[in-house]
Protein backbone atom coordinates (compact mmCIF):
# COMPACT_ATOMS: atom_id res chain seq x y z
CA UNK A 1 0.00 0.00 0.00
CA UNK A 2 0.79 3.69 -0.04
CA UNK A 3 1.96 6.42 2.05
CA UNK A 4 -1.31 7.13 2.83
CA UNK A 5 -2.26 4.32 5.56
CA UNK A 6 -2.55 5.27 8.73
CA UNK A 7 -1.19 3.63 12.44
CA UNK A 8 -4.18 3.55 14.47
CA UNK A 9 -4.30 1.59 17.52
CA UNK A 10 -7.09 3.04 18.65
CA UNK A 11 -6.37 6.70 17.62
CA UNK A 12 -5.78 9.99 19.68
CA UNK A 13 -7.98 13.37 19.19
CA UNK A 14 -6.05 16.07 17.77
CA UNK A 15 -7.23 17.75 20.74
CA UNK A 16 -5.83 16.10 23.39
CA UNK A 17 -5.11 17.90 26.76
CA UNK A 18 -1.17 17.26 26.77
CA UNK A 19 0.80 16.82 30.09
CA UNK A 20 4.05 18.29 30.83
CA UNK A 21 6.99 17.21 28.98
CA UNK A 22 9.39 14.64 30.61
CA UNK A 23 11.61 16.27 33.55
CA UNK A 24 15.02 15.39 34.12
CA UNK A 25 16.73 16.75 30.56
CA UNK A 26 19.35 18.65 32.63
CA UNK A 27 21.32 15.92 33.90
CA UNK A 28 24.66 15.17 33.40
CA UNK A 29 24.87 12.06 30.33
CA UNK A 30 26.25 8.86 31.50
CA UNK A 31 29.65 7.61 30.04
CA UNK A 32 29.10 5.47 27.25
CA UNK A 33 31.57 3.24 25.38
CA UNK A 34 31.41 2.23 21.99
CA UNK A 35 32.87 -0.31 19.19
CA UNK A 36 32.92 2.15 16.31
CA UNK A 37 35.00 0.30 13.53
CA UNK A 38 33.23 -3.16 14.94
CA UNK A 39 36.57 -4.91 15.87
CA UNK A 40 35.34 -5.71 18.84
CA UNK A 41 37.49 -3.61 20.99
CA UNK A 42 35.71 0.13 22.16
CA UNK A 43 37.53 2.81 20.31
CA UNK A 44 35.40 6.06 21.61
CA UNK A 45 34.30 7.04 25.24
CA UNK A 46 31.50 9.79 25.60
CA UNK A 47 31.84 11.48 28.55
CA UNK A 48 31.69 14.69 31.20
CA UNK A 49 34.81 16.38 30.95
CA UNK A 50 33.79 18.97 33.90
CA UNK A 51 30.77 19.83 35.14
CA UNK A 52 28.48 20.17 31.93
CA UNK A 53 31.08 19.77 29.47
CA UNK A 54 30.67 17.08 27.24
CA UNK A 55 33.48 15.63 25.37
CA UNK A 56 34.82 12.41 23.31
CA UNK A 57 37.87 10.42 23.17
CA UNK A 58 38.59 8.70 20.08
CA UNK A 59 41.34 5.53 19.76
CA UNK A 60 41.52 5.81 15.92
CA UNK A 61 44.62 3.00 15.23
CA UNK A 62 43.16 0.58 17.47
CA UNK A 63 46.24 0.42 19.74
CA UNK A 64 44.50 0.78 22.85
CA UNK A 65 45.40 4.66 23.56
CA UNK A 66 43.46 7.60 22.65
CA UNK A 67 44.23 10.11 19.53
CA UNK A 68 41.90 13.11 19.70
CA UNK A 69 39.53 14.67 22.26
CA UNK A 70 36.58 16.33 20.98
CA UNK A 71 34.50 18.78 23.24
CA UNK A 72 31.43 21.06 22.95
CA UNK A 73 32.91 24.16 24.67
CA UNK A 74 29.84 26.43 24.04
CA UNK A 75 26.71 24.09 24.64
CA UNK A 76 25.44 24.41 20.87
CA UNK A 77 25.90 20.70 20.65
CA UNK A 78 28.35 20.56 18.28
CA UNK A 79 32.23 20.04 18.46
CA UNK A 80 33.71 22.84 18.68
CA UNK A 81 37.16 22.12 19.89
CA UNK A 82 40.07 19.67 19.14
CA UNK A 83 42.50 18.44 20.40
CA UNK A 84 44.92 15.90 18.59
CA UNK A 85 48.48 14.72 18.73
CA UNK A 86 50.76 15.64 15.81
CA UNK A 87 53.96 13.29 14.00
CA UNK A 88 56.34 15.60 15.63
CA UNK A 89 55.56 14.69 19.15
CA UNK A 90 53.33 18.10 20.04
CA UNK A 91 49.97 18.90 19.72
CA UNK A 92 46.95 20.49 17.09
CA UNK A 93 44.51 22.45 19.27
CA UNK A 94 41.31 23.16 16.78
CA UNK A 95 38.53 25.90 17.25
CA UNK A 96 35.18 26.45 15.42
CA UNK A 97 34.33 30.04 17.45
CA UNK A 98 31.40 31.61 15.74
CA UNK A 99 29.29 27.43 15.85
CA UNK A 100 29.44 27.82 11.23
CA UNK A 101 31.38 24.59 11.46
CA UNK A 102 34.39 25.82 10.18
CA UNK A 103 37.68 25.26 12.26
CA UNK A 104 38.97 28.56 11.90
CA UNK A 105 41.43 28.47 14.33
CA UNK A 106 44.34 25.34 14.09
CA UNK A 107 47.20 25.96 16.14
CA UNK A 108 50.62 23.48 16.95
CA UNK A 109 51.46 23.69 19.99
CA UNK A 110 53.88 22.53 22.56
CA UNK A 111 52.94 20.14 25.34
CA UNK A 112 54.10 23.04 27.91
CA UNK A 113 51.94 25.38 25.92
CA UNK A 114 48.87 22.82 26.21
CA UNK A 115 48.78 22.56 29.63
CA UNK A 116 49.41 26.18 30.48
CA UNK A 117 46.69 27.25 28.05
CA UNK A 118 44.31 24.27 29.18
CA UNK A 119 45.44 22.91 32.45
CA UNK A 120 44.30 19.21 33.00
CA UNK A 121 42.83 18.79 28.92
CA UNK A 122 46.15 17.37 27.85
CA UNK A 123 46.38 14.20 30.33
CA UNK A 124 42.91 12.44 28.93
CA UNK A 125 45.05 11.88 25.28
CA UNK A 126 47.40 9.85 28.17
CA UNK A 127 44.70 7.62 28.93
CA UNK A 128 43.88 4.16 27.39
CA UNK A 129 41.15 2.34 26.77
CA UNK A 130 41.21 0.21 29.68
CA UNK A 131 42.19 3.61 31.97
CA UNK A 132 38.09 4.60 31.06
CA UNK A 133 36.70 1.14 30.60
CA UNK A 134 37.74 -0.61 33.83
CA UNK A 135 38.45 -3.57 31.59
CA UNK A 136 39.81 -4.42 28.15
CA UNK A 137 36.71 -4.67 25.80
CA UNK A 138 35.25 -8.31 25.35
CA UNK A 139 34.13 -8.55 21.78
CA UNK A 140 31.56 -11.05 23.15
CA UNK A 141 29.48 -8.40 24.77
CA UNK A 142 29.95 -5.45 22.54
CA UNK A 143 26.61 -4.61 21.03
CA UNK A 144 28.07 -4.42 17.87
CA UNK A 145 28.71 -8.33 16.99
CA UNK A 146 31.02 -8.67 13.76
CA UNK A 147 31.15 -11.76 12.52
CA UNK A 148 28.64 -12.90 14.51
CA UNK A 149 25.47 -12.97 14.13
CA UNK A 150 23.40 -9.99 15.66
CA UNK A 151 23.11 -6.62 13.71
CA UNK A 152 22.45 -3.52 15.06
CA UNK A 153 22.33 -2.05 19.23
CA UNK A 154 20.09 -3.91 20.76
CA UNK A 155 21.52 -3.08 24.29
CA UNK A 156 21.51 0.89 23.28
CA UNK A 157 18.42 0.75 22.20
CA UNK A 158 16.98 -1.01 25.18
CA UNK A 159 17.68 1.73 27.61
CA UNK A 160 15.69 3.71 25.69
CA UNK A 161 12.19 1.55 25.35
CA UNK A 162 8.90 2.33 27.55
CA UNK A 163 5.42 1.03 26.98
CA UNK A 164 3.39 3.34 25.73
CA UNK A 165 0.80 5.41 27.87
CA UNK A 166 -2.14 4.29 26.02
CA UNK A 167 -3.62 3.10 22.32
CA UNK A 168 -2.86 5.46 19.26
CA UNK A 169 0.56 6.31 20.94
CA UNK A 170 3.03 4.25 19.33
CA UNK A 171 3.89 6.36 16.76
CA UNK A 172 5.49 9.44 19.29
CA UNK A 173 6.13 6.70 21.95
CA UNK A 174 8.63 5.52 18.97
CA UNK A 175 9.70 8.54 18.14
CA UNK A 176 10.30 9.57 21.49
CA UNK A 177 13.08 6.30 21.92
CA UNK A 178 14.84 7.31 18.53
CA UNK A 179 15.20 11.02 19.65
CA UNK A 180 16.82 9.61 22.69
CA UNK A 181 19.23 8.04 21.32
CA UNK A 182 20.39 11.00 19.09
CA UNK A 183 19.70 13.76 21.37
CA UNK A 184 20.91 12.59 24.95
CA UNK A 185 17.91 13.40 26.59
CA UNK A 186 16.51 10.16 28.18
CA UNK A 187 12.30 10.46 27.10
CA UNK A 188 10.67 7.94 29.62
CA UNK A 189 7.06 8.60 27.99
CA UNK A 190 5.72 9.88 24.35
CA UNK A 191 3.67 13.09 25.82
CA UNK A 192 6.30 15.40 24.82
CA UNK A 193 5.97 14.18 21.33
CA UNK A 194 2.12 13.66 21.45
CA UNK A 195 2.00 17.44 21.75
CA UNK A 196 4.44 18.04 18.94
CA UNK A 197 2.23 16.17 16.50
CA UNK A 198 -0.73 18.08 17.68
CA UNK A 199 1.42 21.47 16.65
CA UNK A 200 2.37 20.16 13.40
CA UNK A 201 -0.97 18.85 12.25
CA UNK A 202 0.20 15.21 11.92
CA UNK A 203 -2.78 13.55 13.32
CA UNK A 204 -5.27 12.63 10.43
CA UNK A 205 -8.60 10.84 10.01
CA UNK A 206 -8.58 8.06 8.31
CA UNK A 207 -10.91 5.79 6.22
CA UNK A 208 -12.82 4.37 9.18
CA UNK A 209 -12.97 7.60 11.00
CA UNK A 210 -10.23 7.13 13.90
CA UNK A 211 -7.41 9.45 14.09
CA UNK A 212 -4.19 8.32 13.23
CA UNK A 213 -0.57 9.16 11.42
CA UNK A 214 0.42 8.72 7.93
CA UNK A 215 3.68 7.32 7.07
CA UNK A 216 4.79 10.85 5.75
CA UNK A 217 3.30 11.90 9.08
CA UNK A 218 5.72 9.80 10.85
CA UNK A 219 8.62 11.49 8.94
CA UNK A 220 7.34 15.25 9.64
CA UNK A 221 7.47 14.16 13.32
CA UNK A 222 10.51 12.64 13.64
CA UNK A 223 12.64 15.38 11.54
CA UNK A 224 10.32 18.22 13.37
CA UNK A 225 11.93 16.75 16.74
CA UNK A 226 14.98 16.95 15.04
CA UNK A 227 16.21 13.94 13.59
CA UNK A 228 16.46 14.55 9.33
CA UNK A 229 15.05 10.66 8.03
CA UNK A 230 13.47 9.62 4.90
CA UNK A 231 10.63 6.99 3.82
CA UNK A 232 12.25 3.56 2.53
CA UNK A 233 9.35 1.29 0.64
CA UNK A 234 9.56 -1.93 -0.61
CA UNK A 235 12.12 -2.76 2.17
CA UNK A 236 14.01 -6.25 3.09
CA UNK A 237 15.89 -7.84 5.90
CA UNK A 238 18.55 -6.76 3.66
CA UNK A 239 18.11 -3.06 3.71
CA UNK A 240 17.08 -3.42 7.61
CA UNK A 241 20.01 -5.15 8.09
CA UNK A 242 22.49 -2.55 6.07
CA UNK A 243 21.00 0.28 7.82
CA UNK A 244 21.17 -0.89 11.54
CA UNK A 245 24.64 -1.81 10.56
CA UNK A 246 25.30 1.69 10.26
CA UNK A 247 23.45 2.27 12.98
CA UNK A 248 21.15 4.05 11.83
CA UNK A 249 17.40 3.73 13.87
CA UNK A 250 14.64 2.25 12.07
CA UNK A 251 10.78 2.30 12.79
CA UNK A 252 8.47 -0.02 10.72
CA UNK A 253 5.23 -0.24 9.95
CA UNK A 254 3.28 -3.66 10.86
CA UNK A 255 0.01 -5.12 11.68
CA UNK A 256 0.37 -5.45 15.13
CA UNK A 257 -2.08 -8.62 15.81
CA UNK A 258 0.31 -10.88 13.35
CA UNK A 259 3.75 -9.58 15.70
CA UNK A 260 2.02 -10.13 18.91
CA UNK A 261 0.40 -13.27 17.97
CA UNK A 262 1.25 -14.39 14.54
CA UNK A 263 -0.06 -14.42 11.13
CA UNK A 264 -2.79 -16.71 11.91
CA UNK A 265 -3.69 -13.32 14.18
CA UNK A 266 -4.30 -10.63 11.34
CA UNK A 267 -7.29 -9.22 10.03
CA UNK A 268 -6.65 -10.07 6.13
CA UNK A 269 -7.13 -6.62 5.69
CA UNK A 270 -3.65 -5.69 4.28
CA UNK A 271 -3.42 -3.15 6.34
CA UNK A 272 -0.73 -1.82 8.89
CA UNK A 273 -1.64 -0.57 12.48
CA UNK A 274 1.64 -0.42 14.17
CA UNK A 275 4.28 1.32 14.00
CA UNK A 276 7.83 0.12 16.58
CA UNK A 277 11.88 0.24 16.49
CA UNK A 278 14.15 -1.83 14.84
CA UNK A 279 16.81 -3.43 17.56
CA UNK A 280 18.47 -6.14 16.23
CA UNK A 281 18.45 -8.69 13.45
CA UNK A 282 20.01 -11.77 14.44
CA UNK A 283 20.19 -14.05 11.56
CA UNK A 284 21.90 -17.78 13.16
CA UNK A 285 18.58 -17.92 15.36
CA UNK A 286 16.62 -16.04 12.54
CA UNK A 287 14.72 -13.55 14.82
CA UNK A 288 14.67 -9.87 14.75
CA UNK A 289 14.61 -7.72 17.92
CA UNK A 290 12.03 -5.59 18.58
CA UNK A 291 11.76 -2.31 20.84
CA UNK A 292 7.41 -2.44 20.42
CA UNK A 293 5.90 0.78 22.68
CA UNK A 294 2.53 -0.97 21.89
CA UNK A 295 3.59 -4.56 23.87
CA UNK A 296 4.43 -4.36 27.83
CA UNK A 297 6.95 -7.09 26.96
CA UNK A 298 7.91 -4.98 23.83
CA UNK A 299 11.85 -4.54 25.26
CA UNK A 300 14.00 -6.42 22.80
CA UNK A 301 11.00 -8.83 21.82
CA UNK A 302 12.02 -11.50 19.50
CA UNK A 303 10.07 -13.21 17.06
CA UNK A 304 10.40 -15.14 13.82
CA UNK A 305 11.78 -13.29 10.80
CA UNK A 306 9.40 -14.89 8.49
CA UNK A 307 6.71 -14.15 10.84
CA UNK A 308 8.07 -10.20 11.13
CA UNK A 309 8.15 -10.20 7.33
CA UNK A 310 4.33 -11.20 7.21
CA UNK A 311 3.44 -8.62 9.35
CA UNK A 312 5.57 -6.01 8.09
CA UNK A 313 4.21 -6.95 4.44
CA UNK A 314 0.73 -5.01 5.63
CA UNK A 315 2.54 -1.71 4.98
CA UNK A 316 4.70 -2.85 1.82
CA UNK A 317 7.79 -3.42 3.56
CA UNK A 318 7.80 0.18 4.33
CA UNK A 319 9.99 2.06 7.07
CA UNK A 320 11.03 5.37 8.04
CA UNK A 321 14.76 5.45 8.46
CA UNK A 322 17.27 8.35 9.65
CA UNK A 323 19.60 9.48 7.50
CA UNK A 324 22.49 9.95 9.91
CA UNK A 325 23.95 7.19 12.29
CA UNK A 326 23.21 7.45 16.03
CA UNK A 327 25.38 10.33 17.37
CA UNK A 328 27.08 7.29 19.66
CA UNK A 329 28.84 6.21 16.71
CA UNK A 330 31.30 9.02 15.61
CA UNK A 331 32.71 8.70 12.15
CA UNK A 332 36.24 6.61 11.26
CA UNK A 333 39.54 8.77 10.92
CA UNK A 334 40.09 9.54 7.31
CA UNK A 335 43.66 7.92 5.44
CA UNK A 336 46.31 10.62 7.20
CA UNK A 337 48.78 11.80 4.63
CA UNK A 338 51.87 10.23 4.10
CA UNK A 339 54.85 12.13 5.13
CA UNK A 340 52.95 15.12 6.21
CA UNK A 341 52.06 15.99 9.82
CA UNK A 342 50.30 19.53 8.96
CA UNK A 343 48.45 17.42 6.09
CA UNK A 344 47.31 14.49 8.67
CA UNK A 345 46.40 16.88 11.20
CA UNK A 346 44.32 19.21 8.56
CA UNK A 347 42.38 15.43 7.77
CA UNK A 348 41.23 15.12 11.34
CA UNK A 349 40.07 18.55 11.86
CA UNK A 350 38.41 17.74 8.25
CA UNK A 351 36.31 14.86 10.51
CA UNK A 352 35.72 17.20 13.11
CA UNK A 353 33.89 19.67 10.78
CA UNK A 354 32.36 16.65 8.73
CA UNK A 355 31.10 15.87 12.27
CA UNK A 356 29.85 18.76 13.35
CA UNK A 357 28.04 19.62 9.84
CA UNK A 358 26.38 16.17 9.19
CA UNK A 359 26.09 15.58 12.89
CA UNK A 360 25.41 17.68 14.85
CA UNK A 361 24.50 15.50 18.06
CA UNK A 362 27.59 13.56 18.11
CA UNK A 363 28.30 15.24 21.71
CA UNK A 364 25.05 16.03 24.07
CA UNK A 365 24.04 19.89 24.72
CA UNK A 366 25.66 21.36 27.53
CA UNK A 367 25.48 25.18 29.63
CA UNK A 368 29.30 25.97 30.83
CA UNK A 369 31.88 27.35 28.52
CA UNK A 370 35.43 25.25 29.15
CA UNK A 371 37.13 28.51 28.79
CA UNK A 372 35.26 29.87 31.56
CA UNK A 373 37.32 27.97 33.85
Amino acid sequence: MSDSGYVEDGGVGVDEPGTEAPTGTEEAAPVEYHDVDGDGQVDTVVFELAPGVQAGLIDYDADGGFDELHVDTDGDGLVDMILAEDAQGGYVVGFDADGDGEFETQTPMTLEQVQAEFPGIVEYLDLTVVDMTGEPADPSTDPYVVDGQVVGDPAEVSEHWFHQAQNGFCVPASIAQIVSEYSGVDYTDEQAFVELANQIGVWSVGPDGVPGITIDGTLQLLEAAGVPAHVEYGGSMESLADALGDGQSVIVFVDADEVWYGPEAGDGDAEFDHALVMAGIDTERGVVLLSDPGDPEGDLREIPIDRFMDAWADSDHTAVVADSPSPNLLPDEPAPAEGDPDAAAADRIGAAISTAIERPWVLLAVTLDLAAE
